[in-house]
């Protein structure tokens, strides 16, 4: 079986149980119709081969928040923030120093 690295942290640091609570209490649970009402400069990131959370979920997220930035990275899975650290850190501190 295939543990993708993220999860096998995951794993060790709850064990099954806790990852099992996780993946319940976010299946089926949205709250795009509660977007609008964040207030707060918003950064969201993306990476365009997410498999887990498609980009076209994380685009709608994006456009219900009112100002929010919206940055693709090309190439980046789920896990972009382990997997293209330096990209992804780059953005953040954009973003941040713009404030």
């Amino acid at each position: 079986m295939l543990i993708l690295p993220l999860a096998r942290l995951q794993l060790k640091m709850g064990g099954i149980e806790s990852h099992i609570r996780l993946i319940e209490a976010t299946v089926g649970n949205t709250t795009l119709d509660r977007l609008h009402l964040i207030k707060a400069p918003t950064l969201v990131i993306l990476g365009t081969e997410d498999n887990f959370c498609p980009p076209r979920t994380t685009e709608a997220m994006a456009t219900r928040i009112p100002h929010a930035k919206l940055v693709k990275i090309e190439g980046g899975s789920h896990n972009i923030l382990v997997e293209m650290r330096s990209r992804f850190n780059k953005e953040v501190l954009d973003f941040l120093r713009l404030r």
